[in-house]
């Protein structure tokens, strides 16, 4: 989702001409789409621009989990993290003008609740999906990170005949 919001040409306008109050209608019609929770645009020095969750809070910095470093060099990002007392599903991608021009950061972030479990699993017809989070796993960008996990995280599915498959 971050990729598909930072490639968009309303939005790449919207960080060139620091059009806040663009962005934040952006994100907040992301988050009304229930595809993902909360929303944050980010300029190359780190600051916020906009949050489709939180219309009035913008203009400081950027204390969320995505590396900024790795992202003004051109990498995406996709992890989870803890935060704010639950686990999210976090997605960042660079935000370029003409795909060279680093123009900011698009962060989406997906909070993993039951409810968001239940109805993934009702979708693919599974009786439930529970993910194990293993507490030997190594955060993936060193100490800086505390309570965030790389992709080791191990997701059980279970169908309607009690048959279970471990990714």
């Amino acid at each position: 989702m971050a990729r598909l919001a930072s490639g968009h040409d309303d939005i790449v306008t919207a960080f060139n001409e620091n059009r806040n109050h663009q962005l934040f209608r952006w994100g907040k019609q992301i988050i009304d789409s229930k595809a993902v929770s909360r929303v944050s645009f980010i300029n190359p020095s780190g600051v916020v621009l906009a949050r489709g969750h939180d219309e009035l809070r913008f203009n400081d910095p950027y204390r969320g989990p995505a590396d900024l470093n790795r992202l003004r060099r051109g990498e995406d990002q996709t992890f989870l993290a803890q935060q704010n007392g639950g686990w999210f599903f976090v997605s960042a991608a660079p935000v370029f003008q003409y795909d060279v021009v680093f123009k900011g950061i698009v962060v989406v972030e997906k909070a993993l609740t039951p409810a968001f479990f239940d109805a993934m699993a009702k979708g693919f017809g599974l009786e439930r999906i529970a993910l194990y989070f293993s507490e030997n796993t190594p955060p993936p960008f060193g100490d800086k990170t505390k309570g965030f996990l790389s992709a080791a995280a191990v997701c059980s599915l279970e169908n309607k005949n009690g048959n279970r498959a471990f990714t």
